[in-house]
């Protein structure tokens, strides 16, 4: 991410402080912290430059870091998004920290550091924080509402029928029909609140790839030449 300061003083720069990036740049930020393989604690690399109105083809970089999306903070999620994050300088040469502040998992899958063999499909219950009485209440009032709705969609079939037999024939069948569309929908939202309720009652397991926080740290290393010899700590 690049910003191009069109200044004559030579001062143009920036010291390490939090800006305010708004429109595109703020869409921007927000679209690599929800993109998945990038995520809240990957920086985004950022880069300012100088280029000179009274000189043209003077320029130069007047500061080269990133943005330290660990302490971002949203202004206005919706648009026109606006968003206060950190910017850290990186020193020259970088330390072997600030390369690794700017790795993403996207990176090291693109150079092939990062394969399919590095992620294990890992188990997820969403539990519901509503204890054992909300849970029977829920059931409850469910129970009670599928016992009133199929007694009334019985008695509208009854009476259909019945005015099928006492109004004319054409006319009890359209009333019939609606009868019959009327209970199919019905039903089909009770199946719905059913489905909703066993998930919340007995909640599926559903698998997401991931791979652990020590192999995305060896991996990120050894793309920077690296080698890491993770030690044993002695619990006595």
């Amino acid at each position: 991410m690049e910003s191009t300061v069109n200044d004559s003083l030579l001062e143009a720069g920036i010291d390490e402080q939090e800006l305010t990036f708004e429109g595109k740049a703020a869409e921007f930020i927000k679209t690599w912290v929800e993109t998945t393989g990038k995520g809240t604690f990957n920086s985004i690399p950022y880069r300012i430059i100088y280029e000179s109105d009274i000189t043209p083809g003077d320029s130069s970089i007047r500061f080269d870091g990133y943005i330290d999306l660990f302490n971002f903070e949203y202004l206005s999620y919706e648009k026109p998004v606006r968003i206060k994050a950190p910017v850290k300088r990186i020193n020259d040469p970088a330390t072997v920290i600030e390369k690794m502040a700017v790795i993403t998992q996207r990176l090291l899958i693109s150079k092939g550091y990062l394969t399919s063999s590095h992620y294990v499909d890992v188990p997820v219950v969403r539990e519901s924080k509503k204890n054992v009485a909300d849970r029977a209440m829920i059931l409850y009032n469910y129970g009670s509402q599928v016992v009133t709705v199929l007694t009334q969609i019985v008695t509208n079939i009854v009476g259909a029928i019945g005015n099928t037999l006492g109004l004319a024939f054409v006319v009890g069948v359209i009333e019939l029909l609606l009868v019959f569309v009327q209970a199919v929908i019905a039903i089909d939202k009770l199946v719905d609140q059913g489905i909703q309720i066993r998930d919340l009652i007995w909640p599926s397991v559903s698998y997401y790839k991931a791979a652990s926080f020590k192999t995305i740290l060896t991996q990120a290393y050894a793309y920077h030449g690296y080698t890491i010899d993770f030690g044993i700590v002695d619990a006595g």
